[in-house]
């Protein structure tokens, strides 16, 4: 399985799926982007992702950010 990232100025990050469904995008700054999964047996659909700068993470106590 295959995680494509989509955002800003051409960015495009790709990564894969490791057996236990785990994967990581490394994103040079905060912002939105379009999380695509890509696999030969299963459709997922596209997801938006919002990325916060440390300042709006303390806004957001409750928001989780990993």
């Amino acid at each position: 399985m295959e995680v494509t990232l989509t955002g800003e100025n051409s960015l495009r990050k790709r990564a894969f799926v490791d057996t236990n469904g785990n994967f990581q995008v490394y994103t040079p700054l905060p912002g939105m982007y379009k999380l695509e999964v890509y696999n030969a047996q299963f459709y997922f659909e596209p997801v938006i992702v919002f990325v916060m700068n440390d300042e709006e993470m303390e806004l957001y106590p409750n928001k989780k950010q990993v």
